[in-house]
């Protein structure tokens, strides 16, 4: 399926609302006397509901694409985030005032590392929203564990000066 619930939120929402226009007709119309009922309004109403919908399954398909693009993206940028985090936690400064930071950071890029494989995992179940958080998540824990290196680095910089 194409998912517009998922892809295309604000299409679907706009389908439902035509579908439960359309049924408010029929039962307006099934309200009335026999002789006076007329479903015109309702096939119309019908039709836009039925047009709408069409329009959020294509809507989900190109928004389902963009997304699966999107994470593949995000996904390559959070392994190069991961890699040059790591990179930097090798380079950081040791010392008796830093051990538990670089601890706490090295966890935390342990953490990251152990998400990856499910970013794999929703890519082939085409969960492709979770997997673009969850690298968006990802990539930006990496790069503050980077930046935090590098604000290390700096402060024991200015104290050898």
């Amino acid at each position: 399926t194409a998912q517009a619930g998922v892809y295309a939120t604000a299409e679907q929402a706009l389908a439902q609302d035509a579908m439960s226009q359309a049924q408010a007709e029929v039962e307006a119309q099934k309200a009335k006397f026999v002789l006076f009922r007329s479903y015109t309004q309702a096939k119309t109403l019908y039709a836009a509901a039925i047009e709408s919908s069409n329009k959020a399954k294509e809507a989900a398909v190109v928004n389902k694409e963009a997304v699966k693009n999107e994470a593949m993206n995000l996904i390559g940028e959070a392994k190069t985030a991961i890699d040059n985090a790591s990179k930097a936690l090798k380079t950081a400064p040791r010392g008796k005032g830093t051990k538990a930071d670089i601890d706490a950071m090295t966890a935390d890029l342990q953490s990251l590392q152990s998400i990856l494989p499910e970013l794999d995992s929703d890519m082939a179940a085409e969960n492709f929203m979770d997997a673009r958080n969850k690298a968006t998540s990802i990539k930006e824990k990496a790069m503050k564990i980077q930046e935090d290196v590098q604000a290390a680095k700096a402060k024991v910089g200015g104290r050898r000066k």
